[in-house]
């Protein structure tokens, strides 16, 4: 796939688990599935195939890239607004635990694949998108009561290379 299009695909697929879990509900069996749910597996089914086809195919105008943003948007936005929701409740169960790890190991690998995109061109800013984000996420476990502060900011660094 082109880089323009893939600046938060880790935070989109590790977002595509996290929403899944987050509305999972241990009274049903796996096989039924919530509204929410379903809304995960409609974005997962629009990203895995369309974005499977465009990372074999040789034979297509980078243009049509453009059909990844929506799936990668959402599924982004599920990774941040479910793991967030969960991360921060009040219970300390294993669920809550997989979603902050989850999470974490999305903004990670987000900003590594995007300071590996940015360093051809500006190396002091793949520096920047590294250093920061690690902060948030260290500050993150080290000051759970600002956790959502910190978080925004992860995503506010995260958003600086394909802003700038």
């Amino acid at each position: 796939m082109r880089r323009q299009i893939s600046w938060f695909l880790p935070l989109a697929l590790f977002g595509m688990v996290a929403a899944y879990l987050a509305a999972y509900d241990r009274k049903k069996k796996w096989w039924q599935t919530n509204r929410k749910q379903q809304d995960v597996l409609y974005w997962a089914g629009w990203l895995i195939p369309v974005g499977a086809f465009f990372s074999v195919a040789n034979f297509f105008h980078p243009y049509y890239t453009i059909m990844l943003a929506p799936p990668l948007a959402v599924l982004a936005a599920l990774a941040i607004t479910s793991g967030l929701k969960k991360a921060t409740s009040k219970r300390d169960d294993k669920r809550a635990r997989w979603l902050r790890y989850l999470l974490f190991m999305g903004l990670g690998t987000t900003a590594c694949l995007q300071s590996y995109y940015v360093w051809a061109y500006y190396p002091w800013l793949s520096l920047v998108i590294l250093i920061l984000t690690a902060v948030a996420l260290v500050m993150m476990t080290l000051i759970p009561a600002k956790e959502r502060l910190f978080l925004t900011l992860g995503v506010g660094f995260l958003c600086l290379a394909p802003g700038f």
